[in-house]
């Protein structure tokens, strides 16, 4: 059967098991209980299903599959053969023997559970696989109907419609694929419209402006030149950096053609064997290879960092309305609190205390009040400066990456105006705070000068009334005892606030257990769907590796065959390289005799002249023949002259030696004689007798 056409929607590789394990079985209840079928079944009500209810069930899950419902039921197994040619299509891997389509027409579990799991787990990839397979499964054909032209003619056809359907399918799902959803076009759109009301706004309003002044058609000239202007700058520097790549490009092409212009020279100057030259191409190739990988790991590391950069500017906080709400409601929350805290401070206090008591109280507050609003003061403060920090520090970032240049879209227009009012209405909600915080502050500063001026004349008053009673310090002793159930007082709020907030953890991990095991959940049972799936790429991974390991062995020896016969053909190209050279330097040869041939038969017949002293090479020949006849006689005659005045002339040396010598020997006796007379008269100094010495004589033979 063929299926080239469908074989893309299909899934991973599935091997059935006729014994389902229970995780299979929880599986296929809840694909039952999911979408589209949704049927509320449960694992024991599947489990008591009968086999007609079994075959029922696979039929109104096939149904969603296929309009055509298919009755299982039919006589002479109709049904099952039905069923099993279209769990072909959904390319079903089993053996479709009889026992296979007995087991489906009796609604045998070992033979059911096997096709819902299939089905089930890979729904999606069904269903695209039986669209598919209603047009592109082969019809059967017998080749002895084809011998007819009509018949012929038709099949044809409709082979290649089927390969029109999948040409068209394919850019169907590529279109879907690339194409923006609708609401996100209705988006688009209604940005547009707004984007042109506030245009169309803008223009009529610059006309309701400019129209009545006399430089309005000069000015409008002028801007549209100036945008004019613009447009061609941008244009003629995005085609000079067009341009500026495209001459680094052919500079880079052409020392590289240089250099491979070089190399040939080299290789053809030199003469060298084809076994060098392919050693010297796969160097090359080598060079290559490693400068292309370093090039690509270069610009590939670069451009994941410049990928890294963006992320992680993508992905900082950004201050939006809703944390500005939030701050909002802490600001609230801490009034609120403040409130109550007087309240409670005023509802506490003894009215049998005096005055001095409640300006304390009361300055304590304020004191506090004032303490908490400077921190939030600072707080803005310091927000304030880094995100101006971070402002400026992106603002040079995006002039660094834009040129210092930018003709902004439409798009980028919109969202950045876009970002700009909210950032506005925060920037003046944040102000309209601050300016309230430091009213606020002004006059919290000024009722805290008040009440301690009033604390330290009640102080006096205090401390001279006492003097008066002689009770001094009791006011001292009085403020000790207020201080310590004032901190007592705070102690217990921060315990019962730091309880309330230890239930809020309690109740927040408690949610987030529920909520990861909700998350946890889809997780575990992909995992499952992924250890199955392993379990079927493992069996297909096996099955291909036994095929990988013929084929490799099959290859070596069809490899070895080949560097065999390579051997004999290089051995063969050697022989013949070297006839080669032996046949070329003789035709050299014949060539050159025969040039000379020509050019004296040429000579002879008087229709050239060999040189302006000699009429022909003959001529050449015989002149250069008699001047080496004529060096032949004078070297014979001197070298008879040489053995004739050979025996005097060696005497004649071997007399000049006997000299030589007699000179050398005469010159040492002279030198001994003055030796002996210095000695002579030395010793005539002395007093001493000193005989006389011999003489040297030399004989000579004759």
């Amino acid at each position: 059967m063929e299926r080239s056409g469908y074989e893309r929607a299909g899934g991973a590789r599935y091997l059935p098991n006729i014994q389902v394990r229970t995780e299979e079985i929880k599986e296929i209840v809840q694909g039952l209980n999911s979408q589209p079928y949704s049927m509320g079944m449960t694992l024991v009500a599947f489990d008591e299903k009968s086999p007609d209810e079994l075959l029922s069930l696979l039929k109104e899950v096939i149904v969603r599959l296929d309009s055509e419902p298919i009755d299982l039921k039919e006589e002479q197994g109709e049904g099952a053969y039905k069923l099993s040619e279209f769990l072909k299509v959904l390319n079903y891997p089993g053996n479709y023997d009889s026992d296979f389509q007995r087991g489906l027409a009796s609604g045998d579990k070992k033979f059911i559970y096997p096709v819902l799991h299939y089905i089930l787990t890979r729904l999606p990839q069904m269903q695209q696989r039986a669209y598919l397979g209603r047009f592109l499964a082969n019809v059967f054909v017998p080749e002895e109907f084809l011998v007819e032209d009509d018949m012929k003619i038709t099949y044809q056809e409709y082979k290649e419609l089927q390969a029109q359907f999948q040409v068209v399918h394919q850019e169907l799902e590529q279109q879907r694929s690339q194409a923006l959803p609708p609401h996100e076009l209705k988006k688009n759109i209604d940005q547009l419209e707004m984007e042109k009301e506030q245009l169309v706004t803008k223009i009529s309003r610059l006309k309701a402006k400019f129209v009545g002044k006399e430089d309005f058609q000069q000015l409008l000239e002028a801007t549209s030149k100036l945008r004019k202007e613009q447009e061609e700058e941008a244009m003629i520097s995005e085609k000079l950096r067009e341009q500026q790549q495209q001459l680094e490009w052919c500079e880079g092409n052409l020392l590289a053609a240089q250099q491979r212009l070089l190399d040939s020279r080299k290789v053809t100057a030199s003469d060298i064997s084809a076994q060098e030259m392919l050693k010297l191409l796969k160097s090359d190739v080598k060079k290559n290879r490693e400068f292309c990988n370093e090039r690509i790991g270069r610009e590939l590391t670069e451009k994941v960092k410049r990928l890294e950069q963006v992320e992680q500017l993508l992905n900082e906080p950004v201050v939006t309305q809703n944390d500005i709400d939030a701050m909002s409601n802490d600001v609230r929350a801490l009034q609120r609190e403040v409130q109550l805290l007087e309240e409670k401070a005023n509802n506490s206090k003894n009215p049998e205390d005096d005055k001095l008591s409640v300006y304390k109280q009361q300055a304590a507050l304020i004191s506090k009040k004032k303490e908490n609003t400077l921190d939030k003061l600072k707080t803005l403060e310091q927000e304030e400066s880094k995100l101006e920090k971070k402002m400026n520090q992106k603002e040079k970032e995006y002039e660094n990456v834009k040129g210092g240049n930018k003709f902004v879209s439409r798009d980028e227009l919109a969202k950045y105006a876009q970002a700009l009012r909210v950032k506005k209405t925060a920037y003046e909600q944040l102000k309209s705070q601050l300016k309230d915080i430091r009213n606020e502050l002004t006059v919290v500063t000024r009722t805290e000068q008040l009440l301690k001026s009033k604390a330290e004349e009640e102080t006096k008053i205090m401390m001279a009334i006492e003097r008066e009673h002689g009770i001094e310090g009791f006011g001292e002793y009085k403020e000790a005892l207020e201080q310590v159930s004032s901190m007592k007082q705070d102690i217990d709020i921060k315990k019962g606030a730091t309880l309330e907030e230890i239930s809020k953890v309690v109740a927040e991990i408690n949610y987030r257990i529920t909520e990861s095991r909700a998350k946890i959940s889809p997780l575990i049972e992909e995992t499952k769907k992924a250890r199955n799936k392993l379990k079927e790429i493992s069996v297909d991974y096996d099955t291909k590796k036994a095929i990988y390991d013929t084929e490799c062995s099959s290859l070596e020896t069809e490899k070895s065959k080949l560097d065999e016969e390579l051997l004999g053909l290089i051995e063969e190209t050697t022989a013949q390289e070297s006839k080669y050279h032996l046949l070329y330097t003789k035709i050299q040869l014949s060539d050159s005799q025969l040039k000379r041939a020509t050019l004296e038969q040429s000579c002879r017949n008087g229709e050239k002249k060999f040189s302006s002293e000699f009429t022909s090479l003959k001529d050449n020949y015989e002149w250069k023949l008699q001047q080496q006849t004529k060096l032949i006689a004078e070297l014979r005659n001197h070298q008879r002259s040489l053995k004739e005045n050979h025996e005097n002339s060696s005497k004649q040396v071997k007399m000049f030696g006997d000299l030589k010598k007699l000179l050398a020997i005469r010159a040492a006796v002279v030198e001994e004689e003055v030796g002996g007379q210095r000695n002579a008269l030395r010793g005539k100094d002395l007093g001493g007798d000193v005989g006389v010495g011999g003489v040297n004589r030399l004989v000579l033979n004759d």
